[in-house]
């Protein structure tokens, strides 16, 4: 807009100094008309200057429709960029919330030994949903400039990576432990079958899945009241900047 806004006075300074050239021009021309027809004046005097006149008044034509041509441009290359930064604002937005929910809302109660392939499922999508939150923040990073929203984009990052470590972990240890489960499971119903002489490793590996099983539960009451703690640092870190970019877009003229 700065640009813009120099090449305007510099086109009303040149617009002056040539419609203030014509005119003094014209009032030469009539002056010296009038002198030169007391003192019977050639006709081809008038007429060079009259030409003068229409060359100056086609310079100025053609330097102005060139300056009204440049301003379009600039004009319109900051209409599309303006559309292209709206954009990107609310694209890295809307990425950030559904993957930020995506994960607030994996049932973990749901998983067992018997369907390791749904959660294994669900990791790969978290991580697809992943990449496109970090896709929308590159193209945030090179199309946004204010410097608020900037601020608030590396600290959502920031808190973003945050929970999707934790929930990594938290969700690879369920896996690990639930295949374990699988393996003492199987081991057990081996043993079964010849009780009376696997009597004592039956029961060690019966108290290890018992162990094991408390584990599995306690862990889904750490993941459940962990998510919800991380989860809350993401919004409030979505939700200020919700705020800000409602004000910055609905600023720009």
């Amino acid at each position: 807009m700065n640009e813009i806004y120099k090449i305007i006075t510099t086109s009303l300074t040149t617009s002056a100094i040539v419609l203030g050239a014509a005119a003094l021009l014209k009032e030469y021309l009539f002056a010296y008309s009038g002198e030169k027809a007391k003192n019977l004046a050639q006709k081809e005097d008038i007429e060079e200057l009259t030409d003068k006149v229409q060359k100056i008044i086609s310079i100025y034509v053609q330097q102005n429709n060139a300056l009204e041509q440049k301003i379009s441009q600039m004009y319109s290359f900051q209409n599309t960029h303006r559309i292209e930064e709206r954009t990107a604002i609310i694209e890295f937005y809307e990425s950030y919330v559904h993957w930020m929910y995506t994960i607030l809302e994996i049932p973990i109660d749901y998983y067992n030994q018997s369907n390791l392939h749904i959660l294994a499922e669900k990791k790969k999508e978290l991580d697809e949903y992943f990449l496109l939150v970090n896709k929308a923040s590159a193209k945030f990073i090179l199309l946004v400039k204010n410097t608020d929203l900037m601020d608030l984009h590396t600290t959502m990052i920031v808190e973003l990576i945050n929970f999707k470590g934790w929930t990594d972990a938290k969700l690879l240890n369920l896996q690990f432990d639930m295949e374990r489960w699988n393996t003492i499971t199987e081991k057990f119903s081996q043993l079964i079958k010849n009780l009376d002489k696997n009597r004592e490793e039956a029961k060690l590996v019966s108290e290890e899945e018992t162990g094991l099983m408390e584990r599995l539960n306690s862990n889904r009451i750490s993941y459940k009241m962990g998510k919800v703690k991380e989860f809350h640092k993401c919004r409030e870190q979505a939700h200020s900047f919700a705020q800000k970019a409602k004000d910055y877009l609905t600023s720009i003229n």
